[in-house]
């Protein structure tokens, strides 16, 4: 009976240990489906943004709120959406319940992490993606109007 009691204990225990390493498995996929999915919105956005100039002084006015206005890096600062949606304004299907916001900060070359407090015309653009108020995405680039002159 003792011997029953023992092995009933061992295999219940390797029947824990197993189920844990199974729920932190599924747990690590679903991290890491979030992570792609968040990655590749905020590349999306990035792309967008970064085809565009730092700054532009073509004022577009129209009734549509939506992203087809920004014209400009600059004007991307404090755009959220929620949920992501295309150039057209179609929301992403596979991203519903994610949310994507643009912070955009003018900095100097010397200092990209700090402030300008003059017009130096560089820019620190940073894009989030989250889900559930969990950051699954980000990324930082740099628009500058020197840059913009170089290609025009």
């Amino acid at each position: 009976m003792v011997e029953a009691v023992l092995a009933a204990g061992i295999v219940g225990g390797l029947l824990v240990a197993a189920l844990t390493l199974v729920g932190s498995v599924a747990a690590e996929r679903r991290i890491a489906a979030e992570r792609n999915t968040g990655q590749m919105l905020v590349i999306a956005l990035a792309e967008e943004i970064a085809a565009l100039p730092a700054e532009n002084s073509v004022t577009i006015t129209t009734s549509d709120p939506g992203r087809a206005t920004l014209t400009d890096a600059r004007s991307f600062d404090g755009y959220t959406e929620s949920p992501p949606t295309d150039r057209a304004g179609v929301p992403i299907q596979s991203a519903l319940g994610w949310t994507r916001s643009v912070e955009v900060t003018e900095v100097t070359s010397a200092d990209p992490e700090g402030v300008e407090t003059a017009d130096g015309g560089v820019f620190r653009v940073r894009i989030t993606a989250q889900i559930n108020s969990r950051v699954a995405g980000e990324m930082t680039l740099f628009r500058s109007a020197a840059g913009d002159e170089a290609i025009q």
